[in-house]
């Protein structure tokens, strides 16, 4: 399950934040998704979850 919520940022991407949850090992990680749009109308989707040391990875 994924929980979060969020809005446009002052460079016009949508950014959500929240938890992500594994229920397989009870962990629930902080997990973030950015969509960037590119001037031909095209997007970025990108995953990112912190771990344990607090760093995002994707």
């Amino acid at each position: 399950m994924i929980d979060y919520e969020g809005g446009l940022n002052n460079q016009g991407d949508m950014v959500v934040e929240g938890y992500i949850q594994y229920y397989q090992n009870g962990t629930q990680p902080p997990f973030r998704g950015t969509w960037s749009q590119y001037p031909d109308d095209s997007a970025r989707q990108l995953f990112e979850i912190q771990n344990q040391d607090g760093n995002w990875q994707i």
